[in-house]
């Protein structure tokens, strides 16, 4: 097993991944030499412990409705899109959320589909699940391929709504579109993201990059859209996920161009919210435990899985049953011991040798049996994606902050 990897970002500070210990003076890094194997084992023991603890449930998937106008040439839920045409019902959700067997300490709603905007009961979803939690994130994944009346209602609907953010697919740069559907072009969902800011509401422009992307265009039209929206720069951001698709997947020179673009706006334009899909939700410095070793050394104690699925996340499908995660609804296995993934999800022989098994800790278990399955030539794109995604927080971690280590200094445990 070889672990020796080591991130210099701007000659500022060096992360070694084989440790998750991130160094301001590599000559303390050379000294200290802390025993990576050592370290993993214990990443490995509080993966199994954390999964028998009884479940505490902060985050829930919700997917209000499976009908979707949209046809995404990408879409993980294209084979059940459309099938299952109920919309999940006020009561349903009520119900389902008061007989929920697991403990819940909700802090977390995201809603995904088919298209969540489409339910009709959205807005009194969205009402119970505040009075629950007035704190709650909500983030909702929308395609806005549908018509002016649907749209023009969820406006008025949802605009005064606090700690909502519409993640709104446009795919920037990138022909022939990959997002298309009925109601809406791509000119058309930029117009509805003008009306959305301009009544308040916070965006992320999300965009997927397949091999039809121009990487230039992509970037060039992020530009564009900061520039016009100068004076709202608190509620846009803009995130960056490549297509697992058989027929679309990326290029890995695409994932390198991307990766030099992102990296020149941290620098050069830091005030651009711009991030990866994979990071910030797993944010760099908000989720681990950051303990400080010593004057220049910080070791960063990532939770011991990736997401959720089987701890403290479940998903509420729209016929209101619960299943374990939104990227395989028709899988309802709730109990570890019955997942037929069980032991390719604690400890993936592959992830075991790799040198960021500490930072991604496996990954999505799905997209990356997508990649494994699906991807003859670019099997590794996505495990190379997380990897670049990661570096690229660290970069956005330097030119966030003012003083670093004043700010690890004040996170950390001592």
């Amino acid at each position: 097993m070889v672990y020796n990897l080591i991130l210099n970002i701007q000659d500022k500070f060096w992360f070694d991944t084989s440790t998750s210990i991130l160094y301001f003076d590599k000559d303390v890094y050379k000294q200290e030499q802390y025993d990576s194997q050592k370290i993993q084992h214990m990443f490995m023991k509080s993966k199994i412990n954390q999964i028998n603890k009884p479940r505490q449930i902060q985050t829930i998937n919700l997917l209000p409705s499976m009908r979707c106008n949209g046809r995404c040439s990408y879409c993980y839920n294209e084979d059940v899109n459309n099938i299952q045409m109920e919309d999940l019902t006020f009561t349903q959700l009520k119900n389902t959320l008061e007989t929920c067997e697991y403990s819940l300490q909700l802090n977390t709603i995201r809603m995904y589909g088919g298209e969540p905007l489409l339910n009709d009961e959205l807005y009194m979803m969205i009402d119970y699940l505040l009075n629950i939690n007035p704190n709650m994130i909500i983030y909702i994944s929308s395609g806005l391929f549908f018509s002016d009346a649907i749209f023009n209602k969820r406006v008025q609907q949802l605009k005064n709504i606090p700690n909502i953010k519409l993640g709104i697919g446009v795919d920037l740069g990138t022909y022939p579109e990959t997002r298309c559907g009925l109601y809406a072009n791509k000119q058309i969902l930029l117009e509805r993201c003008h009306t959305l800011i301009e009544n308040g509401f916070s965006l992320v422009f999300a965009n997927t990059v397949s091999k039809n992307t121009n990487t230039l265009s992509l970037f060039s039209e992020i530009k564009e859209i900061q520039k016009m929206y100068n004076g709202y720069t608190n509620k846009i951001a803009y995130r960056i996920s490549i297509a697992c698709d058989a027929k679309l997947t990326p290029y890995m020179s695409q994932l390198d161009e991307l990766y030099n673009y992102m990296k020149s706006i941290y620098i050069e334009s830091p005030q651009i919210n711009i991030t990866s899909n994979l990071y910030p939700y797993t944010d760099v410095i908000y989720a681990p435990s950051i303990y400080k070793l010593s004057n220049t050394s910080y070791y960063f104690h990532y939770p011991p899985f990736y997401c959720g699925l089987f701890r403290d996340m479940i998903t509420i499908l729209p016929n209101g049953k619960i299943c374990h995660c939104h990227m395989n609804i028709l899988d309802d296995t709730m109990n570890i011991n019955n997942f037929k993934y069980k032991e390719d999800f604690l400890q993936s022989k592959q992830c075991a040798e790799c040198d960021y098994i500490l930072i991604c800790r496996g990954g999505c278990l799905y997209r990356k049996q997508i990649a494994n399955t699906v991807l003859e030539n670019n099997q590794n794109i996505y495990c190379e994606w997380i990897k670049k995604s990661f570096e690229l927080s660290l970069y956005k971690l330097l030119n966030t902050y003012i003083d670093i280590k004043k700010t690890l200094d004040k996170l950390s445990i001592t």
